[in-house]
């Protein structure tokens, strides 16, 4: 939840003043959390958060592109 909550703030206020270093932070935390995730999970066999990683992934990434600043 904390992880949420972070990423929340970074996408409302510095990704919205277009501030790349938020996009980058997110994308940091994505690389970090979603393979290992998802990795222990599917050798676990809990196929269901496999499948809720990856849902979570696809919606992260393309809300991130869409509100990734723009160069003018």
């Amino acid at each position: 939840a904390a992880w949420s909550v972070a990423c929340a703030w970074l996408a409302a206020i510095p990704l919205r003043r277009g501030e790349r270093w938020a996009g980058h932070a997110i994308w940091t935390s994505l690389l970090a959390w979603f393979p290992v995730d998802t990795a222990i999970s599917a050798h676990l066999n809990v196929w269901p958060n496999v499948a809720l990683n990856c849902g979570a992934l696809a919606v992260t990434v393309a809300a991130l592109a869409w509100a990734w600043p723009r160069q003018l």
